[in-house]
């Protein structure tokens, strides 16, 4: 591997690195937990790499083994911030835990049909295999980050700076990386260099989104001067409305 792809893996480590340091002060690793171990683990992924960036059998499985921790571990930093976001919604309706799991089986399962209807070209079947799994985990990211917004959106929710960047920032990875297979799936090695080279420029965006807005004190929370319960039981009250209407014209 040339000096570029060295370099790739050295400047997210760095801002990691820095972006561990303002976690740990602001003691924000307490509030997310698993965003914090996502962070530190990139670390030590990537010291991980360098160590055998010069050998490419040696690195492929080193990659795609470490990339899978990756994925588990963004997964859990997603799901966090969505529970803590949404918290008061899951604690009055029950069915509201369904939405996180039945999001990912879904974009998992639309993931898995694209791939199988649309293989990469000039791929062979072990490296389509590993393009499948990461474009199925960056298709869960997008979905997640689509589901945040559209709740809050719904409720007219305020966002709040952190569980913003955190979900946003996982999005905007994950659009560089779809971005290389959609490519790698249409022209092969026609486009390799962009393809190879997106994932990686898009990740060091999403450090750097996180560091701009961890840097800044998070703002007291405001759900536009409405209180979360309340909030919830003027939605109660509105489903109530609709049913008994839907009795009526019954």
């Amino acid at each position: 591997m040339g000096r570029t792809a060295i370099i790739l893996l050295l400047v997210p480590a760095l801002l990691e690195i820095g972006l561990t340091l303002i976690l740990l002060r602001r003691k924000l690793y307490r509030e997310y937990p698993f965003f914090f171990a996502y962070i530190t683990s990139s670390i030590l992924i990537n010291a991980a790499r360098l160590c055998v960036v010069y050998n490419y059998p040696v690195y492929f499985k080193v990659f795609w083994t470490t990339e899978a921790l990756y994925s588990v571990l963004g997964l859990l930093a997603l799901y966090e911030v969505f529970h803590w976001f949404f918290f008061e919604f899951y604690r009055y309706w029950a069915w509201f835990w369904v939405l996180f799991p039945g999001m990912i089986c879904l974009v998992t399962a639309l993931s898995i049909w694209y791939a199988l209807e649309y293989p990469p070209a000039q791929a062979s079947r072990l490296i389509n295999l590993v393009l499948v799994f990461g474009m199925a985990v960056n298709f869960v990211r997008i979905g997640i980050f689509l589901l945040f917004f559209l709740l809050v959106w719904i409720f007219s929710l305020r966002w709040w700076d952190y569980a913003f960047a955190i979900v946003l920032g996982f999005a905007v990875s994950a659009l560089g990386a779809l971005a290389a297979y959609w490519l790698r799936s249409e022209f092969g090695t026609s486009f390799g260099i962009f393809a190879k080279y997106a994932p990686p420029v898009a990740y060091i965006l999403s450090v750097l989104l996180w560091l701009a807005v961890f840097t800044r004190p998070e703002p007291e929370p405001n759900w536009e001067g409405i209180d979360r319960r309340q909030l919830l039981e003027e939605v109660r009250n509105y489903t109530r409305i609709l049913a008994k209407l839907r009795e009526r014209i019954k």
